[in-house]
């Protein structure tokens, strides 16, 4: 059976067979990658519907190395500490 997608066609007997290689794939592989995925995808759409800026946030609101200079440049005594 086709089935008419689009502008292609795809024939559902191989999308079945593609499914159930899938499925027999290490579904583990996607948990250990989940979070770098969804930053991936938080960036794509931010730059997609706002703009390059909304992208490097994303990022940075993501990134643990970032978070951790920004708490310490917002704690001066902390700062302070650190730079003596």
């Amino acid at each position: 059976m086709v089935k008419k997608i689009r502008e292609g066609y795809i024939d559902l007997k191989h999308s079945c067979q593609i499914k159930n290689e899938f499925d027999r794939l290490d579904i583990s592989e996607l948990k250990i990658y989940k979070d770098e995925c969804l930053v991936e995808m938080k960036a794509e759409l931010a730059v997609r519907y706002k703009n390059s800026e909304a992208r490097i946030e994303e990022y940075l609101n993501n990134d643990s190395q970032f978070q951790a200079a920004l708490k310490i440049l917002s704690n001066d005594a902390l700062y302070n500490m650190l730079i003596k």
